[in-house]
């Protein structure tokens, strides 16, 4: 039939949508748990007016998670972000702002990254050589 979706491999079950669903916001909510216990923990032995340059923690953890799991946990971050943020600045407008640029700057690192890989690939090398023979 046309328009009609395979049939499932035999012994195999896709796994229903709710279920999915669940497995997202489970993985976001762990992100989001773990990154705020990095930024916590880095803000331990800092004096609060200084909080720039404890950043780099949390930031990693944002990037690889980002890198593994998908860019599209970044609520992960950002709710944990806001959450650590919250604990520190007094304002929520403050809080969302600041949680936003760091969602963003762990999207610009994974496309950085991603985009980087994908130029250092041997199949994008040999299209390279071929370019510029002609």
């Amino acid at each position: 039939m046309i328009g009609a979706s395979p049939a499932p491999e035999r012994g195999v079950q896709e796994v229903p949508n709710p279920i999915r669903q669940a497995s997202y916001w489970l993985w976001a909510v762990l992100l989001a748990c773990v990154y705020f216990s990095a930024a916590k923990a880095s803000l331990l032995p800092c004096d609060p007016t200084r909080l720039r340059d404890r950043r780099v923690p949390p930031s990693g953890i944002a990037l690889a998670a980002l890198h593994i799991l998908g860019a599209r946990y970044w609520p992960g971050i950002w709710a944990g972000a806001a959450a650590v943020n919250l604990t520190v600045e007094a304002s929520f407008p403050a809080a969302a702002t600041i949680a936003t640029g760091n969602t963003l700057e762990a999207l610009a690192g994974v496309f950085l990254i991603r985009r980087i890989i994908a130029s250092r690939t041997p199949s994008s090398a040999a299209r390279t050589r071929r370019n510029s023979s002609r």
